[in-house]
């Protein structure tokens, strides 16, 4: 037999007291038995019904009048016959699941009456007994009417944080909003509110945050380095060991390393305030001999590598007219037949022999007697022999005369344009030496002033009243005498070869009008240095392929000295030569003289600068000179 206080709380019917099939769907619910039993609730003798939607509760009590038997009657009148019989099988709930009223049948919704029906056994229950559960309650053929909120929006707010939902049918059988409730967390860079205090971001400092550096999220990363946020800018605060930054620019860091090498990439990789300095990358070039020769820029074709970006011209037949025809660095070779480095050109010949006035200036170089060696444009002419061995048309003079280099200075950069002859072809007159002028030529000029600097030039067989004659120039290396006045110089035996002719001799030397050519020769260039410790050193450089040319006079009150003004000395020193030169100056001074120079001519066309340009101002003076006299050459025993 069901209990009371079972239907009461509704545990019966929860359990399944009720048969399967036994009352129509919707007919008996759960939802009116409770109702009912709310109504007649006797113990408490009160009722606490909960309002749709609201969070306060009504009491209303209730007298124990007829009303309530009239209850506890109607509840009563939903479970007659109720009882199981003894033997029948029980289902989870413990009530049976077959079990039939008395008299042995079950009664289906439609013997009930269906709706009518479940209008009188809910009798006492009206519109307003419907509750929100999607389950038409008071069964007048409505769900969950009278819920006007029911699926309208709403939301939960705390301060600036809002949740989104809409009202729903709760657990209470009423109506309240669904927005998941509001949590806090810990407060986030994200432009977000994350812990509902109204305020956004809190608490960071965009100022100083190198993580959130003027906003969130801008992290100062810095490659090879390590960032720092600056009043909401990101900087580089420092470099990792190593590393610089020498362009200021944040995107790339601490962009240069130390430790290596200059590479050919357009980037100063050394952090030496150069870029691919080590390879001449922007310099004229010329790819070619002769007729082949061609023009252009070096450039670079990978790190480790720049050419010039120059295409040679086609070769032709050799002929001789003074040019390379074949391009193969020799000019009319093929007419030289005592091979002294002078051809005879048949066009040349008849030409000389008949004035030369108008002659292919190639002709100069014509060989008078090219079955002979010792006759050629480039012979040392002996004077009074009445031989003429370089071939200028008459036999030399015995004539000679010296002059000493009073002023020698390095041409500026601002003065190379025009002064400077162009070595690398590209139009511009070259000098790598133009960058160290301002520090070299004081202390140049220093030490010729002091006489510890003396270049001796010497002019021999020349004669200044003939124009067009060639004779024969040399450089020498002299020893002033202290206290001598007029000055007097020493020329010491090792300026000679063993035939006692100049080691540094200029060939070709020509005086036309006063004005003087010589070259190409070799010029020894005197450069003081300073090392840490203050002393100077005299570096000794030879300059290749020199060329000299300026105003030549001899003195008239003496014939053995001669004077050359607006004196213009150019050539190319080698790279390893100078290196091997510097040694003996401090490391330091060498750094600085290496950064300020940069090889600018290619002249083994390999696309590896290897020689320095220079171009030297000079004026020459003349001086008494005495020449070191051989020691006597002992005699063998018998």
């Amino acid at each position: 037999m069901i209990s009371l206080s079972q239907v009461l709380r509704g545990s019966w019917f929860r359990r399944g007291g009720v048969r399967r099939g036994g009352v129509r769907r919707g007919t008996i619910r759960r939802g009116i038995i409770q109702r009912v039993a709310m109504r007649c609730n006797i113990i408490g003798g009160e009722l606490m019904r909960s309002q749709e939607g609201s969070v306060e509760s009504r009491r209303e009590p209730l007298s124990r009048d007829l009303s309530s038997v009239a209850c506890l009657l109607s509840l009563s009148a939903l479970f007659i016959g109720c009882e199981s019989e003894p033997g029948a099988p029980v289902s989870e709930a413990g009530i049976e699941a077959d079990a039939a009223p008395p008299g042995g049948e079950v009664m289906s919704g439609e013997e009930m009456g269906g709706e009518i029906e479940c209008e009188s056994i809910a009798t006492g229950l009206s519109s307003s007994d419907e509750l929100c559960d999607e389950v038409d309650n008071d069964c007048d053929g409505e769900i969950d009417e009278g819920f006007e909120q029911l699926g309208m929006s709403c939301e939960r707010r705390r301060m600036s944080c809002v949740s989104e939902g809409v009202f729903a049918c709760d657990s209470e059988g009423g109506v309240s909003c669904d927005a998941q409730e509001i949590t806090l967390s810990e407060e986030l860079c994200d432009e977000a509110d994350n812990d509902c205090d109204g305020e956004v971001d809190e608490g960071f400092a965009f100022l100083l945050d190198v993580e959130h550096c003027g906003r969130c999220g801008n992290a100062c990363d810095v490659m090879n380095g390590v960032g720092r946020c600056d009043s909401g800018e990101c900087v580089i605060g420092s470099c990792e060991a190593g590393f610089e930054d020498n362009n200021g620019d944040l995107s790339d860091g601490c962009e240069c390393n130390r430790d290596q090498g200059e590479l050919c990439d357009g980037i100063d990789n050394d952090c030496d305030g150069q870029i691919d300095e080590s390879f001449g990358v922007g310099s004229g070039c010329v790819v070619g001999e002769g007729v082949c020769q061609s023009t252009g820029n070096v450039v670079c074709i990978n790190e480790q590598q720049a050419a010039c970006d120059a295409l040679e011209g086609p070769s032709m037949t050799e002929i001789c007219d003074g040019l390379d025809n074949d391009c193969d660095g020799q000019s009319d070779e093929d007419f030289d037949i005592d091979q002294d480095g002078a051809p005879s050109c048949e066009e040349c010949t008849e030409c000389l022999m008949s004035g030369g006035d108008e002659c292919p200036e190639y002709c100069q170089l014509n060989d008078c007697q090219d079955a002979d060696q010792n006759i050629s444009p480039y012979s040392w002419d002996t004077c009074a022999d009445m031989i003429d061995q370089n071939c200028d048309g008459a036999d030399a003079p015995c004539t000679e005369a010296y002059a000493r280099a009073t002023q020698l200075s390095i041409v500026s950069a601002t003065d190379t344009l025009g002064t400077c002859p162009d070595q690398n072809g590209d139009g511009l007159g070259d000098n790598a030496f133009s960058q160290i002028s301002g520090i070299a030529n004081p202390s140049i000029a220093d030490y010729i002033g002091r006489n510890q600097m003396n270049i001796l030039v010497g002019a021999y067989q020349f004669d200044t009243n003939r124009p067009q004659s060639r004779f024969n120039l040399s450089v020498l290396l002299g020893s002033h005498y202290r206290n001598s006045n007029p000055s007097r110089y020493l020329i010491r035996q090792t300026n000679f070869s063993d035939n006692g002719r100049p080691l540094m001799l200029f060939p070709f030397a020509q005086i036309n009008e006063r004005q003087l050519e010589g070259g190409p020769g070799t010029f020894m260039f005197n450069a003081p240095f300073a090392n840490a410790n203050g002393d100077t050193l005299l570096i000794e450089v030879p300059i290749e392929g020199a060329y000299i040319k300026g105003t030549f006079t001899q003195s008239v009150t003496d014939s053995s000295q001669f004077n050359l003004s607006n004196g213009l000395v150019s050539g190319y020193i080698n790279k390893e030569t100078l290196q091997e030169s510097l040694v003996l100056l401090d490391p330091p001074i060498v750094r600085v003289i290496q950064s300020l120079i940069t090889p600018d001519l290619d002249l083994n066309r390999d696309g590896d600068p290897d020689y320095y340009s220079i171009c030297l101002l000079t004026t020459l003076t003349g001086v008494e000179i005495e020449i070191e006299e051989l020691e006597p050459t002992p005699e063998p025993e018998p």
